[in-house]
């Protein structure tokens, strides 16, 4: 059976998508990836968004991905593990893990890395899809990623999407938190700031309602709304400073 993932991340409408990621994380984090030295992006994949990213700064921006099958753009790419990057210790300005975090098995160790990479001053750029997210961004499909690893492959076998989603885990914001906290990272959740960011690309009727009733609730019952609602986190993580506390909300 074809693995319906697969084949579309080998389509020309995936990899036209991962210029208009590539934009969004621009209009983000602009400011830091203009000031950033070292740049690197775990998990690139087609290296499509680092390429455009790297043109837009005029830098170079270091990809680690572990599939090379998986590798359009080559250049400046290594071919790794993200829970062992080859880079030194606190020599990294910014790191991109941009919907890395449900593909990796170890999420300690991938923590653990990105903290051992960065700079004293630097800032990790971290996107992270909600296990509670309606649609269920890899095949298309409504709730799985809420089912137990059994139900989900029988999902994806009646629907002959594919076989198998052991590879994918996606957390609950709780999850996340402790998978931050453990590392003695301290995060600013974005998200917030970034959907409202992209108010201009809600075309549907119903996001642009959303949006709107977001907008105007009070901020405690809009983050934890957010918490539960929204497809996908946005966070900016760095070393912890004293006398701060970890977590920052939107």
């Amino acid at each position: 059976m074809r693995d319906y993932y697969r084949q579309v991340s080998a389509s020309t409408r995936y990899r036209d998508s991962r210029r208009k990621k590539a934009k969004l994380i621009a209009d983000v984090i602009g400011e830091l990836l203009d000031d950033a030295q070292m740049i690197i992006d775990l998990g690139s994949g087609t290296g499509l968004i680092k390429q455009y990213l790297s043109q837009k700064i005029k830098k170079p921006i270091l990809g680690i991905e572990v599939d090379p099958d998986f590798i359009v753009q080559k250049e400046d790419t290594a071919i790794g593990t993200v829970t062992e990057l080859p880079v030194k210790d606190n020599s990294v300005d910014l790191v991109l893990c941009n919907h890395l975090y449900e593909h990796v098995q170890d999420r300690s160790a991938l923590f653990s890395e990105m903290r051992r990479v960065l700079a004293p001053s630097g800032r990790i750029y971290l996107t992270v899809g909600n296990r509670f997210q309606l649609m269920e961004p890899h095949y298309r499909l409504p709730f799985l990623s809420w089912c137990p690893v059994w139900l989900a492959n029988t999902y994806l076998r009646v629907t002959r999407r594919g076989s198998d989603y052991r590879d994918i885990h996606f957390p609950t914001y709780g999850e996340l938190v402790r998978a931050v906290r453990a590392q003695c990272l301290e995060a600013d959740d974005i998200t917030f700031d970034v959907l409202f960011r992209r108010r201009r690309l809600m075309s549907t009727p119903l996001r642009r309602v959303l949006l709107w009733v977001l907008l105007r609730l009070p901020d405690r019952l809009r983050r934890v709304l957010l918490r539960w609602l929204t497809p996908q986190w946005f966070l900016l993580l760095h070393h912890q400073q004293a006398g701060r506390t970890m977590w920052h909300g939107s």
